[in-house]
Order: structure tokens, then C-alpha cells, then sequence
């Protein structure tokens, strides 16, 4: 009521058929706006499933005399960011099911979104959608493209053993003379993962998909700096990170993010691909 919205919120996963959707990430054709590109085929079909339970009971609620002022905010965390994203994509435009005047308050907001479509449809959606990605979340950078990628790489590397084993070597030494252990082992992933995506290229045999509308990223605590807005995120998430549990999975924990976005970001920079 203080934000004069009805909010519609959709939950990540829990259940086991949940895990099927989330894995389903082959590239389905999409077409949004009079474009053509690709989006997660389990989750756009999970949005097209709501979107046909959901579009004549919200629409009528909003036209209703209690409700006909207020905002509709899409929102979610993980699955379920990626779902309310491709949700308000399906309830936009000039034949939204919802009707023009309730399409005309939609938006949405959405929390470690998932790589749901390819990037040029996505900044189609820039001024309705926003998702808010934590630190380096792997689940932004998670796709069918991104995996192929790093499957290439890492075969590329195995086949080079000693550009690896002369990198982690040194990195071993320095642990050796006295330095911080896991600092020294982030700085091994780091340069591990430059070293494989200069072996990868730029050759994509899956469609490249990206979170989806205007994306936010924090940068991991203690880095500094605050939110910045992510100018291209089709090449920002388009390899999935290296380093620890701690570095790549906890960020995308729901607790996480409402403990680093719980109050207003203000305005935010861009941050270069």
C-alpha cells in the first residue's frame, strides 16, 4: 500500500520438478517487440503457463475500482526472477493480454535472474525490467552457451597441461613464502579463467543468453564501489566464473541478496563490460 502497487511474487525453486525448469535451458526462438532471438525454453514455458492462468484475473483485478490506480511490480528471486522477467516481456506491448491501461503500470524487478534471453531482446526492456545481480551469482552466467564455452575451454587447456601447471605452480609457491592461502587461490581462478577464455574465442555454438531489461550489479563486499548499471550484460555474464563455493554460490543465495539490497540503491554508473 505505501508504494501504491499490487506485487506479484514468484518463488524460486523447491521442488524437484522446479529443478527440471531451471535446467531446461536449451535456446527456444522468441520473438519480442518485432525481434527475433532466443529465450530459456523452460522458463519461457513456465511464463507462458502462468501468463494463460494468470493475464484474466490480474487484468480484471486492475481494472477494478480499489485497484485501477495502483502500480503492478512483477518480482522474484532466481527461478523465479526469470519467470516474472519473461512474464511482464509476454504481458508487454500493444497486445498484452492485461489490457493497454494495466500494461501501461507494469514492471518489474527481479533478483538473481537467470540468463533468460539473448541480449538484444532483453535491452528492448530496459525501462520495465530491472535485475539486480550480486557480486559474481553463477546463475546469471549460467546457460547452455556459457557451458558449451567453458566445456571448449577447459578441453583446449587439458590439451596445454603446461600452461596450467606452470600458472598454479607459481601460485603455490607464493603460499609457500607466507602469503594468504585463499587469496593467493582466487588469484590463481582469476588468472586461470583469462588464460581459458583467451583458449575459447569468440565462437558460440549455442545461442548467447543474458539476464533480461536493465541489470544492476554489485560488486563483491569489501571491493568497493556500489551499485553500477551494466551497460552490456550480453558480454559481462557471458562466461561462467572460477573460484570457491563462497565466491560463486553463496552470492546467489536469497539471504544474501536482501541483506545487500534491502534499502534504496540511489543512482547508479555504468560498469564496463
Amino acid at each position: 500500500r505505501a508504494s501504491n502497487s499490487v506485487v506479484l511474487a514468484i518463488r524460486g525453486s523447491l521442488w524437484p520438478q522446479d529443478w527440471v525448469t531451471d535446467f531446461d535451458c536449451r535456446p527456444r526462438p522468441f520473438e519480442l517487440d518485432g525481434q527475433r532471438g532466443f529465450a530459456h525454453s523452460g522458463m519461457l514455458t513456465a511464463a507462458e503457463n502462468l501468463s494463460a492462468a494468470l493475464a484474466p484475473v490480474v487484468g480484471s483485478l486492475l481494472r477494478s475500482a480499489p485497484y485501477r490506480d495502483l502500480r503492478l511490480v512483477l518480482t522474484g528471486h532466481s527461478l523465479g526472477a526469470g519467470v516474472a522477467a519473461l512474464l511482464a516481456a509476454l504481458w508487454s506491448g500493444p497486445l498484452s493480454p492485461l489490457g493497454a491501461d494495466v500494461e501501461a503500470r507494469l514492471s518489474c524487478v527481479a533478483y538473481g535472474m537467470p540468463a533468460v534471453v539473448s541480449p538484444h531482446l532483453g535491452h528492448g526492456l530496459r525501462s520495465r525490467v530491472t535485475a539486480v545481480v550480486c557480486a559474481h551469482d553463477f546463475v546469471p552466467r549460467f546457460s547452455l552457451c556459457s557451458s558449451m564455452r567453458f566445456r571448449d575451454a577447459a578441453l583446449r587447456l587439458w590439451r596445454r597441461p603446461g600452461a596450467a601447471a606452470a600458472l598454479l605452480e607459481a601460485h603455490q609457491t607464493t603460499d609457500r613464502e607466507g602469503s594468504g592461502a585463499e587469496e593467493s587461490a582466487r588469484e590463481a581462478a582469476r588468472e586461470l579463467e583469462v588464460l581459458m577464455r583467451g583458449e575459447a574465442g569468440d565462437g558460440l555454438v549455442a545461442g548467447a543468453l543474458c539476464p533480461l531489461g536493465r541489470v544492476l550489479w554489485a560488486p563483491p563486499t569489501g571491493c568497493g564501489g556500489g551499485v553500477v548499471e551494466v551497460e552490456e550484460p550480453g558480454k559481462f555474464f557471458r562466461d561462467l566464473p572460477l573460484g570457491s563455493t563462497k565466491d560463486i554460490f553463496e552470492p546467489h543465495l536469497p539471504q544474501n541478496y536482501a541483506a545487500r539490497f534491502g534499502g534504496g540503491a540511489g543512482p547508479v554508473p555504468a560498469a564496463a563490460p
